[in-house]
């Protein structure tokens, strides 16, 4: 009986284990830099009455593709960059959720206001929900520290319910890791590092499991294409 939490909360994340990440480095370095935006992507777009508008809604839009891809790295750019163009409530929230799924609960914090055109009452929940969800996520990492393998992973299975970021895979390949499933822990830290390529505990975790399974070509080709500049 007290496997089955165990099994489900390893088994949503575990959902996703597909590499993601070359569809899009796809998108960013053939579609975006061969096609025309106003032509042969977004056409439907009102670029000549509403320039500002267009450019915000296409930036979105890409930002939501690579979203979609777990690229939360590069969607975050897309959807600031919608930001500057014309502010939008509907794209800063995707920033917002973007910045919780890596992790970034700060980040996250700083974008919750009123001066965002938020109402106080929407501000105060949301600060209330980032601000539990970034004391969950750190009960649970001090829990794996401590060697509660087991009362983290029976956790788990009501937290990825609402919540499987970056820091959720990479608690993941930490008990993988204790539990000496390299394999798996390294799946948990690949998607971890997806995610969130700029977190250096994420990077090192998936670098060490990476050279005991000898697959540092795979992790450093993964770095290369989230990260690699594509104008």
């Amino acid at each position: 009986m007290k496997l089955a939490p165990v099994s489900y909360a390893i088994q949503k994340p575990m959902d996703t284990f597909i590499d993601t990440s070359y569809r899009s480095y796809v998108i960013r370095n053939t579609v975006l830099r061969n096609y025309d935006w106003r032509k042969d992507i977004f056409p439907f777009l009102s670029w000549d009455k509403n320039p500002k508008v267009a450019k915000a809604t296409a930036c979105t839009l890409v930002g939501n593709r690579l979203f979609f891809y777990y690229d939360y790295f590069n969607a975050a750019e897309f959807y600031r960059r919608a930001l500057l163009e014309f502010h939008n409530r509907e794209t800063l929230k995707q920033l917002i959720t973007t910045y919780l799924n890596m992790g970034f609960f700060d980040e996250a914090k700083k974008l919750i206001s009123e001066h965002q055109g938020m109402e106080k009452e929407e501000v105060e929940k949301l600060i209330y929900y980032v601000d539990k969800l970034e004391s969950l996520v750190e009960e649970l990492e001090k829990a794996v520290e401590e060697g509660k393998v087991v009362e983290t992973i029976v956790a788990l299975q009501e937290v990825t319910g609402f919540y499987s970021g970056a820091p959720i895979h990479n608690i993941l390949g930490v008990i993988k890791w204790i539990e000496k499933k390299s394999e798996e822990a390294y799946k948990f830290f690949f998607k971890a590092v997806t995610m969130n390529p700029i977190n250096r505990d994420y990077l090192y975790n998936l670098s060490e499991t990476a050279k005991q399974l000898r697959k540092e070509s795979e992790v450093v080709d993964l770095i290369d294409r989230l990260l690699k500049e594509v104008r």
